[in-house]
């Protein structure tokens, strides 16, 4: 009995060993349109085909960044995304998140810009409603987390305030949509 697991140990050794830690086993990059400034990238499936789509943050002109967008690409299954269409933010959209914020199983979308925090409720197809502001939040809002904060059945945020150091938590309620 001691035989067969030692040996069967010194070849998965030997074969760790000899596996290059140098190669990552991604090949070389595909790159598609996201807009002016990208700056942050979530993947979700927006429109129920099965298949990742992407939602980016574009900062825009490097002039002066009011004209901050939305980029939605939906997959095509083989690992490349069409032309993306955007929706239009407040300056600065830092970050952005997925959840199903209303309850009727679609997708919504949370961005994060300058001081608010804003919200595409998800259409399905890979659409969403016009963007609105939720709520203003700390000086300036820099990155998101969901979560059932208070275990309500609903998505919560939290978000963390990059000049002021401290954490926003937004608890949802649905009422108010």
């Amino acid at each position: 009995m001691q035989g067969p697991f030692h040996i069967g140990l010194v070849v998965l050794v030997s074969l760790t060993m000899n596996t290059p830690r140098s190669q990552s086993g991604f090949v070389a990059p595909l790159t598609f349109d996201a807009g002016s400034n990208s700056n942050f990238v979530v993947a979700a499936d927006f429109n129920g085909g099965g298949i990742p789509d992407l939602a980016v943050t574009n900062l825009g002109s490097y002039s002066n960044y009011r004209d901050g967008r939305v980029s939605i690409l939906l997959g095509n299954g083989d690992g490349t995304f069409p032309d993306p269409h955007t929706v239009s933010t407040e300056r600065y959209p830092s970050s952005v998140l997925v959840a199903d914020l209303n309850g009727d199983g679609r997708l919504d979308l949370i961005v994060v810009s300058s001081q608010t925090v804003r919200e595409l409720l998800g259409n399905g197809g890979g659409t969403f409603m016009p963007m609105y502001t939720s709520c203003v939040a700390g000086s300036p809002p820099s990155s998101l987390a969901v979560g059932d904060f208070n275990a309500d059945g609903w998505a919560d945020l939290t978000i963390a305030n990059n000049a002021s150091g401290d954490v926003s938590l937004l608890l949802n309620d649905p009422r108010w949509r």
